[in-house]
């Protein structure tokens, strides 16, 4: 697979990169989605969801390749955003009695 350099490298000059490990990362998500008994439909949603969070991410750090203050800015933003965005997802439903190690 490209590396996350190359990724940004490639991606300033337009060409598209092909990312085969993280197809593979995101259809174990999804699976691991729905043995949390999430239905089918929401848990493709859901991988989707993180799948364009992080194409966007790429898009928006590609033009900062060379300056690595601001990648780590971008990326510590990237995951903040996720978190909120993973967050307005989290069921409302409270753990079972003993389920509180997370």
């Amino acid at each position: 697979g490209l590396s996350a350099r190359t990724r940004l490298t490639t991606s300033n000059v337009g060409i598209p990169s092909i990312r085969e490990t993280f197809g593979s990362a995101i259809d174990a998500g999804e699976a691991a989605l729905r043995m949390l008994g999430h239905s089918a439909p929401e848990a493709h949603r859901l991988a989707m969801q993180f799948k364009r969070h992080d194409e966007e991410l790429i898009a928006q750090t590609a033009p900062h390749r060379g300056d690595v203050k601001k990648l780590i800015s971008l990326a510590g933003q990237g995951r903040a955003d996720l978190e909120k965005l993973l967050q307005k997802e989290r069921p409302a439903a409270q753990p079972a009695p003993g389920e509180d190690a997370w």
